[in-house]
């Protein structure tokens, strides 16, 4: 690991700690505002654990389920800080955690306008239950896409998205130039026959008995290919390597 590496914050996981971590607190704001004959009620997990009342009466029954709106990113935040699982095992349990939050989330929301509805109050969201949505949006987004490959939680978030070398097609070698891997020659590229697509190889003697220890002629190279580099051999039409035509200044200036 480089050393940007190292100093980088910006990474997928620190992103969902993040963002867990204001789960956690909007838990204890206010995310819904009832409103009854002018005076408004403002409720939120903490409050519907309790219960909420209004004028003296208690309006919402107290529900103790609602604690699991704290849990939950209580145990998402514990899984993002332990070393010993696998990026995607905490991306799984991080993603199914934000999807039962977000569920209970919106149940609340209805029970809420419900109540205040039956009691002819007015029912407002707040901007914090709509933040509380948009973050737990967001980290299931990033643990879907950590899940699928396209992430990495360790990796900084935006050299993964930005950087080619991420995908796996950019993991095979690349050659310089002028260190192009040799080919072996098959029987068919056999000296004297011609390649429909590199044109014609080097001429064959005429006579075999001269050539019995099976020694290849000396290749000439008249130059290099104007596209990818490759040595041209005196006779090819075409690059071996790319298939680039030979430009016609190298031909003629070897016939001449």
């Amino acid at each position: 690991m480089n050393n940007n590496e190292k100093k980088s914050l910006i990474t997928v996981k620190n992103i969902l700690r993040v963002l867990t971590l204001l789960c956690i607190i909007f838990v204890f704001c206010p995310a819904f505002i009832v409103s009854c004959s002018g005076q408004d009620v403002n409720v939120s997990v903490i409050n519907a654990i309790g219960g909420v009342s209004a004028y003296g009466e208690q309006v919402y029954e107290p529900r103790p389920i609602m604690i699991v709106c704290i849990l939950i990113p209580i145990l998402m935040m514990v899984f993002l800080f332990l070393k010993n699982i696998t990026g995607q095992k905490t991306a799984i349990i991080v993603m199914i955690s934000a999807i039962v939050d977000l569920i209970v989330w919106v149940i609340f929301r209805f029970a809420v306008k419900k109540i205040a509805e039956e009691n002819l109050c007015e029912f407002k969201s707040t901007v914090w239950f709509f933040i509380n949505a948009i973050s737990l949006i967001v980290i299931i987004i990033l643990t879907i896409l950590v899940v699928a490959n396209k992430l990495q939680m360790e990796k900084e978030l935006i050299a993964s998205v930005s950087n080619p070398a991420a995908n796996p097609a950019a993991q095979y070698p690349r050659y310089p130039i002028n260190q192009m891997p040799e080919t072996k020659q098959t029987e068919s590229q056999t000296p004297g026959n011609a390649s429909p697509f590199f044109g014609s190889t080097s001429p064959a003697p005429s006579n075999p008995t001269t050539n019995n220890d099976n020694v290849m002629p000396t290749e000439k190279p008249i130059g290099y290919c104007p596209k990818c580099g490759t040595q041209i051999i005196e006779g090819n039409r075409f690059c071996s390597s790319c298939g680039t035509p030979v430009p016609d200044s190298l031909i003629k200036k070897n016939e001449q």
